[in-house]
């Protein structure tokens, strides 16, 4: 619970320094995934050795209490770090080149660092703990699991919707401290009092034994990339949906929170239920192929059905400013599926590398570290490339891709698979490569979360970038440009008839109403709309400048030629470039 109570809260204090944007979201992600990783990684080392694993659980939330605290001066000694290094910046990190995407990104990875690496060390030492039987081993590993996620669920939903609305930051921060106080306590009442906490560790640590399953390597070397790659995938789905939803629901903390909670219940139903399955390396292993295909059918599934959601949203009222209940049903029927299959793969997996309880600890370490990192890689790639390059239809294909692949390789190792199981998921592989090519929900991206707005008029331009998603139709002589699901503009044509005011016009005289014995006003967007018609009546002379954002400009000629011809022909604008190709 307090663990994603911190996240949700650093997710608002990273965005001063780093901006709202989806790429600022993955950085941060990725900096707490990463500390998880390396946390699981340092404590399966020695994690066999522990005498009393409870009192060291303990010990390790104190730590994660001390290192919250120590995020904000953090924090600001980063800022401090930038300017004397490469000096106070013009523009947000995803709105430039890489030098201060990369800064940022290896800054949030040390200010975390500390809390989030003994966050990452307490479930192999729970496991340590909880596991003393060979029959223990998958239901109690996966229970943990879930109900550790679940933890984060409440944690999620807490943080937003009632800590951080009803108490800001820094006092949000402190409820996680305290828990974690509290819990150290109680982690050390509870070792004094109990007797199994005394019992000898193991002499030797402890490995994956000798079975008719390592034929030429050992289980590790095989299960632990496979757990890697499919953490990848998992966060590459994250991302995916998360852009997706977002033109139903917005981007705000409130449904970026919903959107996770989603996920984090998905991945702890699916857990709870693996937990169950997961008795012996046989049943764990089908079970492990079973999910993969499992994740990549249901995603092409929910990708076929997302042009079918905004007439849902509309029906259930689902918007920006919409009750929690209609944005968690859309989120549902997106991540489920998925998340469902998601998270089995973590009890699966332990079962198949664990053959005996002294080996639980070790052994959930290992695969929650490699797993962990997998995740770190998806939420950065999925962030800065695969999204970028291959947009949506691309970004799905080449996830369920990777599944069904997974799959195979599993299956490929598997002793006792027959040739007609390989082959199948060989030929479904290949089928799906050449066979399936989705097409992007071009009605989805017609919704936007905050206004009743017909964009889904002919298609002029669409483009799926590092931090937005650009596109603009055209309305019946009017360019209706939008940005992420937002309403940006509405660019009338020469010869079209007036139009209303609204929101475009208010944008414009709002400094003026804060200010009002001013003699000159700027105003600074990244659009060109019904702004550049106000016309001010109390004598205020006002400058107009246009930043025209790279990601347009640079991959469609026609596009930024146009905007520009139609800038340079305004009255009293005054264009400045920043020196680079399209801006």
């Amino acid at each position: 619970l307090a663990a994603l109570l911190y996240q949700t809260a650093w997710m608002r204090q990273f965005a001063v320094v780093f901006g709202t944007s989806e790429l600022a979201v993955a950085t941060v992600l990725a900096a707490y995934m990463a500390g998880l990783a390396a946390g699981a990684a340092l404590v399966g080392r020695f994690v066999h050795r522990v005498r009393r694993p409870l009192f060291v659980y303990g010990v390790l939330e104190f730590c994660i209490a001390a290192g919250a605290l120590a995020v904000v001066p953090g924090l600001r000694a980063i800022r401090s770090l930038q300017i004397m290094l490469i000096g106070g910046q013009p523009e947000l990190p995803d709105a430039g080149g890489l030098a201060q995407p990369l800064f940022y990104v290896a800054a949030a990875f040390v200010v975390l660092f500390i809390p989030t690496a003994c966050m990452g060390a307490t479930l192999p030492l729970l496991t340590r703990f909880a596991v003393r039987t060979d029959q223990q081993l998958g239901r109690r590993v996966g229970v943990l699991y879930a109900v550790n996620t679940l933890g984060a669920v409440f944690g999620t939903l807490g943080a937003a919707f009632l800590l951080l609305p009803g108490l800001g930051l820094f006092r949000t921060t402190l409820v996680g401290v305290a828990a974690n106080v509290a819990i150290f306590a109680l982690a050390v009442l509870l070792t004094r009092s109990s007797k199994n906490e005394q019992s000898s560790p193991s002499t030797e640590p402890a490995a994956v034994p000798h079975s008719p399953f390592a034929t030429r390597w050992t289980l590790a070397h095989n299960v632990l990339p496979i757990m890697l790659i499919s953490g990848l995938t998992s966060f590459v789905y994250e991302v995916l949906w998360s852009r997706l939803l977002g033109q139903l629901i917005g981007g705000s903390v409130y449904a970026f929170a919903t959107m996770l909670a989603t996920f984090l219940t998905g991945i702890t139903l699916g857990s709870a239920v693996a937990s169950r399955l997961a008795r012996d390396r046989v049943t764990s292993w089908v079970g492990f192929i079973a999910v993969q295909v499992g994740t990549a059918a249901t995603s092409v599934a929910v990708f076929y059905i997302l042009d079918s959601l905004p007439e849902l949203a509309s029906r259930w009222g689902a918007s920006a400013d919409s009750s929690l209940w209609a944005s968690a049903g859309l989120c549902a029927i997106v991540l489920l599926p998925s998340t469902l299959c998601i998270g089995a793969t973590f009890p699966f997996a332990v079962r198949l590398l664990a053959g005996e309880a002294k080996e639980a600890g070790p052994v959930s370490a290992s695969v929650y570290a490699w797993n962990t990192v997998g995740g770190v890689c998806g939420a950065l790639l999925a962030g800065f490339v695969i999204v970028p390059e291959l947009e949506f239809a691309g970004t799905v294909k080449f996830a369920a891709l990777t599944n069904l692949g997974l799959a195979f390789a599993t299956a490929a190792i598997f002793p006792y698979f027959g040739w007609f199981p390989r082959a199948a998921l060989g030929v479904a592989s290949a089928l799906m490569l050449v066979g399936f090519h989705p097409q992007p929900p071009l009605k989805l991206l017609g919704t936007s979360p905050i206004a009743d707005v017909n964009y889904n008029g002919d298609l002029m331009f669409l483009r799926v970038g590092r931090s937005s998603t650009v596109r603009m139709t055209d309305g019946n002589g009017y360019y209706l440009l939008q940005n992420n699901g937002l309403p940006e503009a509405i660019v009338g044509l020469k010869g079209t008839p007036p139009f209303g005011g609204g929101l475009h016009r208010w944008l414009t005289a709002l400094p003026l109403v804060a200010r009002p014995q001013s003699g000159r006003s700027r105003l600074i967007q990244s659009h060109v709309g019904k702004d550049r018609e106000q016309r001010l009546t109390n004598g205020t002379e006002q400058r107009l400048v246009e930043k025209v954002g790279t990601e347009p400009l640079q991959k469609d000629s026609i596009f930024g030629e146009m905007l520009l011809r139609e800038l340079h022909k305004l009255p009293r604008i005054e264009m400045r470039s920043s020196g680079r190709p399209g801006v």
